[in-house]
């Protein structure tokens, strides 16, 4: 397999013209011109549904907090990851809430829903393009729900955090804990937030409505009371 000149696929050389190919292929040269090979190509969803943002902003609020709910009260698979506490993993392959025989987000999802508010996690859209915002795990561990282990930032950056991410990880293999500690010290990442920090701020949202806090500690909106209540 090898790169072709014009639209850097990666194919078979033979009849494709890919310059290290011998002299009798290279003149099969791709038909794909150098201004299509530059078009940007089609941006992938992340839930394959075609919809501009994340489906789990389409729930109910109060729905998506009885999900969150769900994962806090589910017996989560614990394991190490780059955050001081350890991550949590909802106990299904693939990290999905099941909701009556059907799939209805990523439990990751629910959490940050919770932590976010619907108008921010609005904002993340369902393709991947790198100028995007994501839901990001600080943690290094793919599908964690730990609430601190998650922040909201652009798609570049948080591919940016997989190298750290896989440094970190060899550190700790070779020299525990203590060894990541010294070599974040000087310097490891520069990320801001550092990766394997805890990320907890004070919600500017209710979870229950997803309504602006402003100065009130608690929504005072009747509707949302008796609807938690009955949860």
């Amino acid at each position: 397999m090898c790169v072709c000149g014009v639209c850097a696929r990666r194919v078979s050389c033979v009849g494709h013209g890919c310059m290290d190919a011998p002299a009798a292929t290279t003149a099969a040269r791709c038909q794909m011109s150098e201004a299509e090979a530059r078009a940007p190509g089609p941006v992938r969803a992340h839930n394959k549904s075609g919809k501009a943002a994340l489906s789990v902003t389409d729930a109910d609020a109060v729905q998506v907090l009885a999900w969150a709910r769900m994962v806090d009260d589910a017996l989560v698979q614990q394991q190490e990851g780059l955050c001081a506490t350890p991550c949590q993993l909802y106990p299904t392959g693939d990290g999905r809430i099941t909701v009556a025989g059907k799939k209805v987000c990523y439990a990751y999802q629910a959490v940050a829903h919770r932590k976010f508010g619907r108008d921010e996690l609005s904002k993340v859209a369902a393709a991947k393009s790198q100028d995007d915002l994501v839901i990001s795990h600080l943690c290094g561990t793919r599908n964690c729900v730990v609430e601190s282990h998650l922040i909201l930032e652009s798609k570049r950056l948080n591919d940016e955090r997989t190298h750290c991410h896989y440094t970190m990880a060899n550190v700790v293999r070779k020299s525990g804990r203590a060894g990541l500690a010294a070599a974040m010290d000087l310097g490891l990442c520069d990320h801001n937030p550092h990766c394997g920090s805890e990320h907890t701020p004070v919600s500017k949202y209710f979870p229950c409505c997803g309504r602006k806090r402003e100065m009130r500690t608690r929504c005072t909106t009747v509707n949302c009371r008796e609807r938690l209540e009955s949860l």
